[in-house]
């Protein structure tokens, strides 16, 4: 043998010796950040504390089992024995990833009742423009042969200040950054893309749709569909319902959404967690939104929904009012390997949330439920004098 393949395996040996030594080290921080997770110093942190060590945990975890042989290792293990360590890994990450709890805050009642009261009596005004739009709809097919962009089209600029209204009747401030980052127009025609957001509250769509420069149609659960004439007005509208329930169906309801971006040029939304977090964190993702994306061949979009979750959580009437940032993320292109997708889109996100709160300047959020207080009633009788202005002239 050689000088020079003595080398050659010396080196090899050397590379795969740090490539162990930093994967040891790695599992060890794991581990490490694994006890802290169930500390009681880390359950008696506020929740701008608790989310940064949320992210730093997630970020380590996923660093960890995105190596190429753990991945292997996790797709090949055998479940029919006793499992090993890496199975305890996985498990005491699993655990330690629920053991995060945020805590809510209080809200006022009444002015969630005020708010849900004038939602409902602006849906109402509002009513006949969407069905307009809804017949609008119609003239798509040739503004997109004139290579009109989506975010033009009639009935999509009716559906987003649809989307607008209620996020300011719900006293939500949106602030938008790497807006510049989503691409908007691709070789001289209009681009299309796979919007991807976080979903920790009933506004998320409204906020996404809000400040999108995209024009956005969304894959949402069945059941929406079935609100009476809201449910008939969101399919018009070209959204996609899904049935999570039913894996086939949920299949075919992503292979519509497939025809639907290739015929016209559409831009989807949907949540890769599936479903709202009840904690306020970022969820494990789904497989559909990365099986759209390989089909299609479109850039993934992560968004980063920041504070939803804070003005309405689960089990509350309505929002409370403040401030939500959202973050769009540089695109992620679409690729052959659903775990690696996986990866970047969930990392882009928890690297956003963890340097919102870690940059966060004091005073930033804005409450204003001291300005709904004495403007709601005010607001509510101007909208009551146009509705009864609208049913005495029709």
């Amino acid at each position: 043998m050689n000088c020079k393949k003595r080398l050659s395996i010396l080196g090899t040996i050397s590379r795969l010796s740090q490539h162990l030594v930093k994967e040891l080290m790695e599992e060890e921080r794991l581990r490490t950040l694994i006890q802290r997770a169930f500390s009681e110093e880390t359950q008696a942190l506020s929740n701008e504390h608790k989310i940064l060590r949320y992210c730093e945990f997630e970020l380590a975890r996923e660093n960890f089992f995105n190596q190429t042989h753990v991945k292997a290792r996790i797709n090949e293990k055998d479940h029919s024995g006793a499992p090993d360590a890496l199975d305890e890994l996985i498990q005491q990450a699993e655990q330690a990833r629920l053991s995060f709890k945020l805590q809510r805050n209080k809200v006022s009642v009444i002015t969630g009742v005020l708010k849900l009261l004038l939602l409902f009596i602006f849906i109402a005004c509002f009513f006949p423009a969407l069905c307009l739009g809804a017949f609008l709809q119609l003239l798509n097919p040739l503004l997109l042969k004139l290579r009109v962009p989506n975010y033009y089209f009639p009935s999509d600029l009716i559906q987003t200040g649809f989307m607008q209204m209620v996020v300011i009747i719900a006293g939500v401030r949106i602030e938008v950054e790497g807006s510049e980052r989503v691409p908007v127009v691709v070789a001289g025609k209009p681009s299309s893309a796979i919007v991807l957001f976080s979903h920790a509250s009933n506004l998320d769509t409204f906020i996404t749709a809000s400040c999108c420069p995209l024009s956005v149609k969304f894959i949402g659960k069945k059941s929406l569909f079935f609100i009476p004439l809201f449910g008939f007005l969101m399919y018009m509208y070209g959204n996609i319902p899904i049935d999570r329930s039913n894996l086939k169906k949920a299949i075919e309801s992503l292979g519509k959404a497939a025809k639907k971006i290739n015929s016209a040029n559409a831009t989807i939304g949907l949540s890769p967690e599936g479903t709202r977090s009840s904690s306020g964190l970022l969820q494990p993702f789904k497989k559909g939104p990365f099986h759209l994306a390989k089909e299609t061949g479109l850039s993934m979009i992560p968004v980063t929904l920041i504070g939803a979750w804070d003005l309405w959580p689960p089990k509350q009437i309505f929002t409370s009012s403040g401030t939500v940032k959202v973050i769009f993320g540089s695109p992620v292109a679409s690729s052959s390997d659903l775990q690696e997708m996986q990866y970047h889109v969930r990392v882009s996100m928890l690297k956003e949330i963890k340097n919102h709160y870690e940059n966060k300047k004091p005073g930033k959020h804005v409450e204003c439920e001291v300005f709904y207080r004495f403007f709601m009633p005010l607001l509510t009788l101007l909208s009551v004098f146009i509705l009864y202005i609208y049913f005495k002239v029709f």
